[in-house]
């Protein structure tokens, strides 16, 4: 497989390489971590699609902190095994479901029922006194297109079964979860899979498909480098008669932040033009993928095993306000397009119309661009900036666009929550943020 083609497939397997965590907290200040043990040969997840639905589901052990854990996790107590079900949804319509486990002795609570929107999934858990080993612990999932839940979609079943294999897997785990609570400040949420064996023509294909992403996340982190591309970067200046669009496709909420793919689409190269992608992060570091193309509808494009397919990029662990940007340039012409994003906004609306926004403009959380809109073209407003306790007050101009653009900068040292306000004559907007390494959280 080729260079081109692993940094082709690093993009398409984005979800794939980056796995979604469950939004359960803990009773730690930090974000709970979600490990899965499930052994190789075992099924980790099923693919369902009632009525053209696409969604996936998972179902297992999970151990995970119980309600002792806060009191004795100095002493690796206070851990819980229990059953689940997550279910995700991967249609562009929300979709209502029902979640049932039949666990023996258990009546409450039995049947789980979620709506799960687009691109969002859905856990919950059954308690169980004693994991019993091969009994099998039916399992019955049904989605509906509605929220009175008239219009069927369809019913999944089936059965959770752990077998001989699966005790020093559930000791493992119940060892990892006692650890996690001595030493470390989260809490950890330990799985297994409950979907039986894989066929070997299974455990063949995941094998290789393991082997693909490893490799192509190894050749990615190649392209990576601190070096500029061989132009100088100016957004503001593309080259006339093209242009880049970057289009949020779809969001994912993880345990390290939000992860977010967009699509590109360009427009004035033509199709099957030698095609190079640049990413630019705030910090100065660069990224590329070489050998592209785009479609005759001006979607970015590569080979892959000898076929042009479609690209979309993956943004990850942004900060606050952090802008990303992207260059496309072309070997042929020496045309470049550019594109930027900012995928955890900082702003605010008043009541009146008028908005503001921040983007950070510097690594070190000091510099940021405060934009105003909304606001009559050539009125003056009373602009004043604050942090802690101290504030600072001008006059600014609104241009003809109703816009006010202003820098504001902040001394080294520099922490905490600031705010922004833009007053006219018949509208006032704030807008708070945060400064300096607080600024630096990654979402």
């Amino acid at each position: 497989m080729s260079p081109s083609s692993l940094r082709i497939l690093i993009a398409l397997l984005a979800i794939e390489l980056f796995p979604a965590a469950a939004p359960l907290t803990g009773q730690s200040n930090a974000p709970p971590e979600w490990v899965d043990i499930t052994p190789s040969d075992k099924r980790v997840v099923k693919e369902w699609e009632p009525s053209g639905q696409k969604m996936k589901i998972w179902g297992g052990v999970v151990v995970h902190p119980g309600l002792k854990a806060a009191f004795g996790r100095a002493f690796g107590k206070g851990m819980a095994v229990d059953l689940f079900l997550k279910v995700s949804n991967e249609s562009p319509n929300a979709v209502w479901v029902e979640m049932e486990i039949d666990v023996p002795g258990k009546e409450k609570d039995s049947v789980k029922s979620s709506e799960i929107k687009e691109d969002h999934f859905r856990w919950d858990i059954w308690t169980v006194k004693d994991l019993q080993w091969a009994v099998p612990y039916p399992v019955k999932i049904s989605a509906y297109s509605d929220k009175k839940k008239s219009n069927s979609l369809g019913s999944m079943t089936g059965s959770l079964v752990f077998d001989e294999a699966d005790k020093a897997t559930l000791e493992q785990a119940k060892a990892r979860e006692s650890e996690a609570l001595r030493a470390t400040d989260r809490f950890t949420f330990i799985t297994f899979s409950g979907w039986g064996k894989l066929s070997d023509e299974e455990m063949a294909a995941a094998k290789k498909k393991e082997e693909v992403k490893e490799e192509a996340k190894s050749q990615f982190q190649k392209t990576m480098s601190d070096q500029p591309p061989p132009f100088e970067w100016k957004e503001t200046e593309g080259s006339p008669g093209v242009s880049l669009k970057a289009t949020e496709g779809k969001r994912v909420s993880e345990k390290g932040g939000t992860l977010v793919i967009f699509s590109l689409n360009a427009t004035g190269f033509a199709p099957g033009e030698d095609l190079t992608l640049w990413k630019r992060w705030l910090d100065g570091k660069y990224g590329q993928m070489s050998d592209l193309s785009v479609d005759k509808n001006g979607y970015v494009q590569a080979k892959l095993a000898g076929k042009s397919a479609t690209i979309a990029v993956g943004v990850r662990e942004m900060a606050a306000g952090e802008p990303i940007s992207w260059a496309l340039g072309s070997a042929t012409t020496g045309k470049r397009a550019y594109a930027r994003a900012v995928i955890v906004p900082i702003e605010s609306h008043s009541a009146e119309g008028c908005s503001a926004s921040a983007e950070l403009a510097s690594p070190s959380g000091l510099l940021f661009h405060v934009t105003f809109r909304g606001f009559a073209p050539g009125e003056e407003v009373q602009v004043t900036s604050s942090l802690n306790k101290e504030n600072k007050s001008s006059t600014g101009h609104i241009d003809d666009k109703g816009t006010l653009d202003l820098p504001l900068s902040f001394a080294e040292g520099d922490h905490g929550k600031a705010k922004a306000t833009a007053a006219g004559k018949t509208c006032k907007v704030s807008l708070e943020y945060k400064v300096g390494p607080d600024a630096l959280v990654k979402r």
